[in-house]
């Protein structure tokens, strides 16, 4: 899987990666960019080190990929390569699904304020 994505585009393809389970190596690059951030998923997960800091790292890495205007995404499939040791991993299909929710609360949230801003 390659090609270049809009903004909004990334959250769809990684939700799809993590209910298709693809297990391989996920690149995202910023257009415009040299470096790419490189993600191991196995399962449809991406696998983290060891920690709840690593796990904030990784959450905060794909705000931010995700809030990008366009991005080149790369996935080499079948790789069943992964960091040994203990796995903690992060859902894919899960914190797409969570980030969409909450942006939607937000939205929801800022018009609710706009709104009883204006009563007294």
């Amino acid at each position: 899987m390659q090609g270049n994505l809009g903004r909004g585009k990334l959250v769809r393809a990684l939700y799809r990666l993590g209910r298709q389970n693809a297990s391989g190596i996920l690149t995202v690059t910023p257009t415009g960019s040299r470096r790419g951030e490189v993600f191991v998923l196995r399962r449809g997960a991406v696998v983290v080190a060891d920690g709840e800091l690593a796990r904030r790292a990784l959450v905060q890495r794909l705000v931010r990929l995700v809030a990008l205007d366009g991005v080149a995404l790369e996935f080499e499939g079948g790789v069943t390569a992964y960091p040994p040791g203990t796995q903690h991993q992060v859902p894919l299909a899960t914190w797409a699904r969570a980030h969409l929710e909450q942006q939607l609360d937000n939205t929801l949230a800022d018009a609710l304020v706009r709104q009883l801003a204006g009563v007294r």
